[in-house]
C-alpha cells in the first residue's frame, strides 16, 4: 500500500492517511455567516480524508470580505460549526478550522453592519469584489491600524481559536496567503508602517507570529497549522523577496513547534516553495497546488512528514482517497458552480461505484483450482465497520489470551510498547462475515478456517470501542504440504481509532 494511504501523526493530530482537503471558500453559508444543513452534508461526505480543513472562517465581522463565508466569532456559529464537526467525526474523520481575516479584501456590501476594512496601511487593494447586493464593486479603502489596536485584532484570532474548540474540532489553520490581513502584514506594497510591525522582514512578519501564539495559546501548538504561499501575487500584493520574508516567518514560529506547515506551490518559477519550507521548518508539511494521484505519491515517499492537499479534485470527489488509491476515474465538476447558492455542484456528486467481485467455490484437494485464485491484484475494500462491544466480544472469544481491542483505555494508554494480537483465523472469520470481506472465493469443505499459524497479526496502536475497520486481501501462494493445502492471504487491514489510526500489511498462513 502506497505511504498516502497509511496514517500519519501531525503533532496531537492523527491522519488515518496523507490525504488532506484543502481549503476552499464555497460561499454556500447563510445569512449572518452561519454554517448550515449543506455544509454540514458537504465535508460529512468527505470525511474519508486524513484531514479536512476548512473553507476560509472570519474571527471577527471586520474578517469578513466574500458573500456567503462563514464566521466563528459568536455563539450561534458555534453551535453550527459543531453539528459540522460532530458529522464528521461520526465518519471517522478528522477537521481544522481555517482562521481567515480578509483586512483590506472585501466591500461593505458583504460585510455585517458596523464592521470596517482594516489594514496595516491605507491602501486600497485593486480590482473589483463579487457582492450579491451589488454586483462587482471596488474593494473598501481600509482603515490603518493603530499600533495600539493591533493587540485587539490579534486577540480576535484568539477568541476564534477558543471557539473552535468549543465546536468541536481538531485544530486550527492560520490563513496566511493569498492577500489577506496577516499576508498584508508581510508584503512590502501593503505594509508602509515604521512602527515595530512594518520595515524589516522581522517587524513585518510580526503580526502574523502573534496571531498564531495566541491561537496556540489556547488550543495548542501541536493542533495549529499556518498556510503559506511564498510569492503569491493574489489580491495585489507584491513581495520581492520571498526568501527573506518567510524565512523571517519560519524563524519566529520555530520555537512553537507547529502541528504542520501548509505551504502552496510558488507561482515564482525561481522559487520553489517546497524546498524552501524543507529547509526552514522541521515539523509536517502539507503540500499543495497541482497534485494528482501519481504525483501525491511521489511527494509522500520522497519524506515521511509530507501529506499531500487537494482542492479541486475534492469538489466533484467527495470520495477521493477511495478513488485514489482504487484506481478509479476522477469526476469533474463546473466552475460556474463553485460559488453560486445551493446544493448544485456542493453536495450533489455521487461516490464512485466500486467494482463488484463475484465469489468463486473452490476444492480444498483442487490444487489447480486454488492455484488460479493467484492474483496481483486486491478485492475491493470491505465496507466499513463500527467496532462495538458485540465485536470486542467476538474477537476475546476467537481470540483466546490475544485481545486485540480494549475497552479500558486507561489500560490501553500504559501498554509498552503499544501493540496488540489478534490470531489470524479470528481475523478472517470476522473479515468474512461480520465485515462481509470480498474474499473472491469460497474453499468448498473447509468449514471456518480456524487453523492457523503461530504468527500474530500486529497492530501498531489499541483499537477501541468506536474505531472503525475495514479490510481487503488477495491470494499470493497456494502449496502442498503434508498436512494439506496451504494458502497465503496478504490482508491490508485499515483501522480509524479513538486514539491514533493504524494501517498493517500482514501475511496469513492458512492450511486446509
Amino acid at each position: 500500500m502506497s505511504r498516502l494511504f497509511e496514517p500519519m501523526q501531525m503533532g496531537g493530530l492523527s491522519l488515518a492517511n496523507r490525504v488532506v482537503m484543502a481549503p476552499m471558500t464555497r460561499s454556500r453559508a447563510d445569512a449572518g455567516a452561519m454554517p448550515n444543513d449543506m455544509m454540514v452534508e458537504y465535508y460529512r461526505q468527505r470525511a474519508g480524508a486524513g484531514l479536512i480543513v476548512t473553507e476560509g472562517t472570519a474571527p471577527s465581522p471586520d474578517g469578513i470580505g466574500y458573500c456567503r463565508t462563514p464566521g466563528i466569532y459568536n455563539e450561534s456559529q458555534v453551535a453550527a460549526w459543531r453539528r459540522v464537526t460532530d458529522a464528521v467525526h461520526a465518519e471517522g474523520g478528522r477537521i481544522v478550522l481555517q482562521v481567515m481575516h480578509c483586512g483590506r479584501i472585501g466591500a461593505v456590501q458583504n460585510r455585517p453592519a458596523g464592521a470596517r476594512a482594516v489594514a496595516p496601511s491605507a491602501v486600497r487593494a485593486a480590482g473589483k469584489i463579487y457582492t450579491d447586493a451589488a454586483g462587482m464593486q471596488a474593494h473598501d479603502l481600509p482603515h490603518a491600524l493603530e499600533t495600539s489596536e493591533i493587540a485587539g485584532v490579534i486577540d480576535e484570532f484568539r477568541r476564534a481559536a477558543a471557539n473552535a474548540m468549543a465546536a468541536g474540532f481538531d485544530g486550527v489553520e492560520l490563513h496566511c496567503t493569498s492577500g489577506y490581513l496577516p499576508m498584508q502584514f508581510l508584503a512590502e506594497n501593503t505594509n508602509l508602517r515604521t512602527d515595530a510591525y512594518g520595515g524589516s522582514a522581522a517587524n513585518r512578519a510580526r503580526f502574523a507570529i502573534e496571531a498564531v501564539e495566541a491561537m496556540a495559546a489556547v488550543v495548542g501548538a501541536d493542533r495549529t497549522g499556518i498556510r503559506i504561499c511564498p510569492g503569491n501575487p493574489f489580491n495585489d500584493v507584491v513581495d520581492g523577496n520571498p526568501a527573506e520574508t518567510y524565512g523571517a516567518l519560519l524563524k519566529g514560529l520555530e520555537p512553537l513547534g507547529l502541528a504542520y506547515l501548509h505551504v502552496v506551490r510558488s507561482p515564482l518559477v525561481y522559487f520553489d516553495a517546497f524546498a524552501f519550507a524543507r529547509e526552514n521548518f522541521a515539523g509536517a508539511m502539507i503540500l499543495n497546488d497541482g497534485f494528482d494521484g501519481d504525483a501525491a505519491r511521489r511527494a509522500v515517499m520522497s519524506e515521511a512528514r509530507n501529506a499531500v492537499s487537494f482542492g479541486r479534485h475534492f469538489i466533484g470527489n467527495p470520495d477521493l482517497v477511495t478513488r485514489l488509491r482504487e484506481g478509479l476515474p476522477l469526476a469533474a465538476f463546473d466552475p460556474k458552480t463553485l460559488y453560486t447558492p445551493g446544493t448544485a455542484g456542493y453536495t450533489d456528486f455521487p461516490p464512485a461505484a466500486l467494482p463488484k467481485i463475484e465469489k468463486r467455490q473452490v476444492r480444498a484437494d483442487d490444487l489447480a483450482a486454488m492455484k488460479s485464485l493467484v492474483s496481483d491484484d486486491f478485492c475491493g475494500w470491505s465496507n466499513e465497520v463500527l467496532v462495538d462491544q458485540a465485536l470486542i466480544n467476538r474477537f476475546a472469544d476467537l481470540s483466546g489470551d490475544d485481545y486485540w481491542i480494549h475497552t479500558d483505555p486507561e489500560r490501553a494508554a500504559k501498554q509498552s510498547p503499544f501493540r496488540t494480537t489478534i490470531a489470524h483465523g479470528a481475523l478472517v472469520q470476522i473479515l468474512q462475515s461480520r465485515l462481509r470481506m470480498p474474499l473472491e472465493f469460497e474453499v468448498v469443505g473447509f468449514n471456518n478456517m480456524i487453523n492457523y499459524g503461530s504468527d500474530r497479526l500486529r497492530f501498531p496502536t489499541p483499537v477501541t470501542v468506536g474505531s472503525r475497520i475495514h479490510g481487503r486481501a488477495r491470494v499470493k501462494a497456494v502449496e502442498k504440504v503434508k498436512s494439506g493445502t496451504q494458502l497465503t492471504l496478504e490482508m491490508n487491514i485499515h483501522v480509524v481509532g479513538n486514539d491514533r489510526p493504524s494501517a498493517i500489511n500482514d501475511l496469513v498462513i492458512l492450511y486446509m
